[in-house]
């Protein structure tokens, strides 16, 4: 079924709001063929783990839309951190608002690029892991540190240098302003990352997640520099 007159109208206007998102970080792809698809890259804030580097998401609205949720896909992955609880390795994003979660759900009155600004603000937070419904608060407690450090240097690694080459589809046409963005960013990373070179050689797990990592901070700030 194609979507409908409404749809597309309403698509058209949520889009072009997006594109006035650009200074906040926030940026849309779009398919050239089908315009209720397309691409979004969201830069995360500062203070936080994820602070400049590029989230990318793919997005399908539906041919009912508003009156249906976007469908977004995960894309910034490299099969082995969980970047965020609401961040799922095979793509899943979860999130009440786009109905894959229990909580307030999707209404017509919502837009996609207010999902784009609640998961910049919300999702990539300062201390993801209390984004983590399945566990108690304090059986959390002392493990914000360790997370925030290996989601660092994950970011640093995938989110930025993983995906500043060529051959990405999603971030080709919008390579250039992200990479300003990123390079806003940049000494403040390479700042942070060579603090943490104490750690470099060093394996820290997280049992949450099942996730492990070998330090390698002085290495990605050394590869940053030249991006």
């Amino acid at each position: 079924m194609p979507p409908t007159a409404l749809a597309q109208r309403r698509a058209c206007i949520d889009i072009s709001k997006i594109m006035d998102l650009a200074d906040q970080g926030i940026f849309w792809v779009l398919d050239e063929v089908d315009m209720m698809h397309g691409w979004a890259i969201i830069c995360g804030g500062e203070d936080t783990p994820y602070h400049g580097a590029p989230f990318c998401f793919e997005v399908r609205l539906p041919d009912n839309y508003p009156f249906e949720p976007p469908v977004f896909t995960y894309l910034t992955n490299d099969t082995v951190t969980r970047f965020n609880p609401n961040l799922y390795r095979d793509g899943k994003v979860c999130l009440s608002l786009l109905n894959t979660w229990h909580g307030e759900k999707w209404a017509a009155i919502q837009t996609v690029g207010a999902i784009l600004q609640i998961i910049q603000a919300d999702v990539l937070c300062a201390n993801p892991l209390t984004r983590e419904p399945t566990y108690p608060p304090a059986e959390l407690e002392g493990h914000h540190a360790v997370y925030n450090r290996m989601i660092f240097h994950a970011t640093l690694e995938t989110a930025i240098l993983g995906q500043l080459v060529p051959g990405l589809p999603w971030m080709e046409p919008a390579h250039d302003a992200v990479l300003e963005f990123v390079k806003k960013a940049r000494p403040a990373l390479i700042a942070k990352a060579r603090a943490l070179t104490n750690y470099d050689g060093k394996k820290e797990k997280n049992t949450f997640f099942n996730m492990s990592v070998t330090y390698r901070f002085g290495q990605l700030a050394d590869r940053l520099a030249t991006l």
